[in-house]
């Protein structure tokens, strides 16, 4: 299997891309479960 420079320049970018999309929503869920978790501590408290 042949791969074209070319080919792998133009693509390349985009999954860089999804890669800091997929990064991003992942910081998100933690930072979210993050404050879940800050809500459940203090109610038990």
């Amino acid at each position: 299997m042949k791969v074209d420079i070319e080919q792998l320049a133009e693509v390349f970018p985009l999954v860089v891309k999804i890669a800091k999309v997929l990064k991003a929503n992942l910081v998100v869920e933690r930072v979210e479960n993050a404050k879940d978790l800050l809500e459940v501590s203090r109610h038990m408290v």
